[in-house]
């Protein structure tokens, strides 16, 4: 008995380590809405609102604009927690549409060494037939399991879906981050899977 209430206290111990660990620290997120205001992306662009918008937008544009993550831990992981952040902003700052919006985050990288580039992507109308081509997966390797690994470090790992587009360009990967249940209004990922089992 005493045995067991040492462990229930270490896994008690583990897990509040791991919620502060997950935390982001206030420096970095204003540094980072710095970042943001340099892309003019901190109040969210009009053109967002607009109903025929469908782009992809990077969060930052070079590197050194995000070094100063490196003084407050894992950089992938920082700025995919910052990323998912100003999504959420996104999507609640966006206008009702009767059409289905597409909302995501895309992330690329340019090579190993180099950090993340997480994107946020809109479409605001015609998401299916706009998007018809795009086909994702469940991530195989790369830099899918990457952001699915750091996806797991997250504090909201449960509430999103992470799957990857390996045919839009050959050489390239596409990570695509978005929620697993679509709030009203939104297109899941699953719309893009062709029937595969995510």
């Amino acid at each position: 008995m005493e045995t067991q209430k040492r462990n229930n206290k270490r896994a008690k111990g583990v897990s509040a380590k791991l919620r502060v660990e997950r935390l982001i620290p206030p420096t970095a997120r204003d540094q980072f809405a710095s970042v943001l205001k340099a892309e003019q992306l901190e109040d969210i662009p009009p053109g967002f609102r607009d109903p025929t918008f469908f782009d992809e937008v990077p969060l930052y544009s070079r590197y050194e604009q995000v070094d100063f993550l490196k003084h407050h831990g894992e950089v992938d992981r920082l700025l995919l927690e910052l990323s998912l952040d100003y999504l959420k902003r996104v999507r609640s700052e966006l206008p009702a549409t009767t059409s289905k919006r597409f909302l995501a985050l895309t992330i690329v990288r340019d090579d190993d060494n180099e950090c993340i580039v997480p994107c946020i992507f809109v479409c605001n109308s015609n998401a299916k037939r706009r998007m018809k081509d795009l086909r994702l997966s469940v991530p195989s390797k790369g830099l899918g399991k990457h952001v699915q690994s750091l996806m797991r470090k997250t504090e909201h790992s449960q509430d999103y879906s992470v799957l990857e587009d390996r045919s839009t360009f050959p050489d390239e990967v596409r990570v695509f981050v978005s929620y697993k249940t679509p709030p009203q209004g939104l297109i899941g990922l699953e719309a893009f899977t062709n029937g595969a089992s995510v």
